[in-house]
C-alpha cells in the first residue's frame, strides 16, 4: 500500500481549508470493509504510478483516501475521506463489464484497466474507473481467486466481464498489451480446425465442457478468464430471458470459441485416452 501524502497542516482559518468528501455506508457494515475500500484505492494508486512509468500520452492518478473514526460518538462511526473532485464526473467502466458509450469513449481508462491485468500477469485487474478527467476515485480490483478486496472483488467473473466487452484501442497497442482473443475474429479459425475435435459435440456436451474447471495451477491465467467468459455466454444460452438483447445461437458459438481457446492453453479438452 502506498504511503499517504495528504497535507497534514491544520488550519484554524476556514478560508484556507480544503473541501473534502466523506463517505459512509448507508447500512451497517463491518469496520473492516472501510479498511478494504481504502486498501483498494491505495493499491489502485500504485497501479496508476506503474502505468505512468510507461510515459503514456495522458498520465492517470487515483485519489488518496484516509479513514476518520469518531471515538466520541455512539458506536464510533468511521468515514472515508478524500479531497473533493471538481469538474465533470464520468464513469468510464464498471466492475461488471459496462463500458461508456462510443460517443464519449476514451482510450486511457480502458487501456489503464487492461494494463493492470498485464502488469500483474493476470492476477489482478483494476476496473470501475471513474472520476474527473484522468483523476480517478472509488475503483475496484478483481483478483484471479476473488479474495483480498472485499465483496466487490468478483474474481474471474469480474475479469471475464471486462474482457468480454473490452476492445483494444490504439493506446493498448502502444503499450504492447496482448489482445484478448475475441470470438468474432477467431470463430473462423475455430471452423478451420474441426480435425482438432475428437468427435462432433452435441449442444449439451459443449455446455457441460464449459462447466469444467482446469486444476492445473501453472496454466496461463488467460485460460481461466476464457473459461469464465465461456460460462457467461453459456448462461445466455441456458437462461435467455435474463439477456433478451443477446442471441442464444451467437452466444453458444462464442461459448464454444472461448472454451476452445482455453483448451489451446491448457489440457481442458484433451482426450483422456490419448492425451491429445
Amino acid at each position: 500500500m502506498s504511503k499517504l501524502k495528504l497535507p497534514c497542516s491544520i488550519y484554524h482559518d476556514w478560508k484556507k481549508a480544503q473541501n473534502c468528501v466523506t463517505k459512509r455506508y448507508k447500512k451497517h457494515v463491518k469496520k473492516s470493509m472501510y479498511f478494504t475500500d481504502v486498501l483498494v484505492q491505495m493499491d489502485a494508486k500504485w497501479l496508476s504510478e506503474e502505468y505512468n512509468k510507461t510515459d503514456p500520452p495522458k498520465p492517470v492518478d487515483v485519489m488518496e483516501a484516509v479513514l476518520v473514526e469518531f471515538k466520541d460518538r455512539p458506536h464510533s462511526p468511521i468515514y472515508s475521506v478524500e479531497m473533493l473532485m471538481e469538474g465533470d464526473y464520468v464513469k468510464y467502466n464498471s466492475n461488471s463489464g459496462f463500458v461508456l458509450g462510443d460517443n464519449l469513449l476514451r482510450h486511457t481508462p480502458q487501456a489503464f484497466s487492461h494494463f493492470t491485468y498485464s502488469l500483474t500477469k493476470g492476477q489482478k485487474i483494476c476496473v470501475d474507473i471513474q472520476g474527473v478527467g484522468d483523476l480517478y476515485t472509488d475503483p475496484q480490483i478483481h483478483t484471479i481467486d476473488g479474495t483480498g478486496y472485499g465483496e466487490g472483488d468478483l474474481g474471474l467473473r469480474g475479469m471475464a466481464l471486462f474482457f468480454r466487452s473490452h476492445e483494444c484501442n490504439p493506446l493498448c497497442h502502444r503499450l504492447n498489451l496482448a489482445p484478448f482473443a475475441r470470438n468474432s475474429a477467431a470463430l473462423l479459425r475455430y471452423k478451420m480446425k474441426p480435425k482438432n475435435l475428437a468427435k462432433p459435440y452435441t449442444k449439451q456436451e459443449l455446455l457441460d465442457s464449459i462447466g469444467k474447471v482446469n486444476s492445473d495451477n501453472k496454466a496461463d491465467p488467460d485460460s481461466f478468464v476464457h473459461l469464465e467468459v465461456a460460462k457467461v455466454y453459456s448462461e445466455v444460452v441456458m437462461l435467455p430471458e435474463l439477456s433478451p438483447l443477446e442471441d442464444p445461437d451467437d452466444a453458444l458459438k462464442a461459448a464454444v470459441f472461448h472454451t476452445y481457446t482455453a483448451a489451446e492453453m491448457t489440457t481442458l479438452l484433451k482426450d483422456d485416452a490419448t492425451g491429445k
